[in-house]
């Protein structure tokens, strides 16, 4: 029986200093001892991307850097409407636009000094477009256009937005 009252004194003390030790230790997270949950807040980088937090001490992880230089591309699209196609247009009842109308013109893209091109974009057979550009301020034209040169529109790039330019060109039909 001494035995067994000795046996049980030694667990209850052994339980007794591990319960000391355990409750004087510091439990830092960031010694990888813990798990930590971390609120579900992002933060918006400058190229538009999110992060979101991470880690033992919940910062923001490091927003994204082009390690070969690259910006992200913005967009500039729209629509071009051309007309009319008939000498005599009745209310309601326009002449259709033939698909060669927009796929013979071309959207040109010029440099912010609105006599460098930069590049030129075929409009699809609806008169649509839709041209990545850096960002940046540019000039848009099409070409040919209906009666005239063509009016030159200013358009505003920002990585991962699409501004919109629209066209209106009069092909002098009456």
């Amino acid at each position: 029986m001494t035995n067994s009252k000795n046996l049980i004194g030694i667990i209850l003390a052994v339980a007794l200093v591990g319960a000391v030790v355990f409750a004087t230790q510091k439990h830092d997270p960031a010694s990888g001892g813990g798990q930590v949950a971390c609120s579900m807040e992002a933060k918006i980088c400058p190229d538009g991307s999110a992060v979101g937090r991470v880690g033992p001490t919940c910062e923001f992880a490091a927003c994204p850097t082009p390690s070969d230089g690259r910006i992200a591309a913005g967009y500039v699209s729209g629509h071009v409407t051309i007309g009319p196609f008939c000498p005599v247009e009745q209310m309601g009842h326009p002449c259709q636009v033939p698909p060669e109308a927009y796929t013979s013109r071309s959207v040109i893209v010029y440099e912010s000094n609105a006599t460098t091109v930069k590049e030129s974009v075929a409009l699809d057979a609806s008169g649509n477009y839709k041209i990545a550009l850096g960002p940046g301020t540019y000039f848009l034209q099409i070409q040919p256009a209906g009666i005239g040169a063509g009016e030159k529109k200013k358009a505003v790039v920002s990585s991962f937005n699409t501004t919109t330019v629209n066209f209106d060109i009069d092909t002098g039909i009456r």
